[in-house]
């Protein structure tokens, strides 16, 4: 039963992930692809150049790989700390909104600065942790 939900899921995403043929020489390049600037959940899984036509297809196979999982996993982790740290940079720039409409009130000034520095943290969290994710995703292929 398990098996065979493996092999279901496994053929509804590559349903989903259909990627155009490439070249050899782009294959690689398939890799580093991104959307919007954020990395694709396939980033860590291997290619393979093969098949007739000789094309370039995401190596895809949860039911026979299960680490596979684990690589979608830390995709899915760079995404979301790439996310959070936009988010930090939107929260930056809503406390110096704050800072800036205060008008020297004590307690908005106050606020305004523990917004920024929250962000601030945040955002340093989310630089440091996305680099250290990707060098373990890149570890464990």
């Amino acid at each position: 039963m398990i098996n065979t939900l493996y092999l279901f899921a496994s053929n509804l995403v590559l349903f989903f992930a259909k990627l155009r043929p490439l070249s050899q020489d782009d294959c690689n390049a398939a890799k580093d692809s991104t959307f919007f600037g954020l990395p694709v959940w396939y980033k860590y899984i291997e290619y393979k150049y093969e098949g007739a036509v000789q094309e370039c297809q995401l190596r895809l196979d949860i039911g026979s790989n299960p680490e596979h999982i684990a690589l979608i996993g830390f995709a899915a982790i760079e995404i979301m700390l790439r996310i959070a740290g936009l988010i930090a940079v939107g929260f930056v720039i809503y406390g110096g909104a704050q800072y800036i409409t205060s008008q020297g009130e004590p307690d908005g000034v106050a606020r305004a600065k523990n917004t920024i520095i929250n962000a601030l943290i945040g955002l340093a969290v989310a630089m440091i942790a996305a680099p250290i994710i990707a060098f373990i995703a890149k570890t464990f292929v």
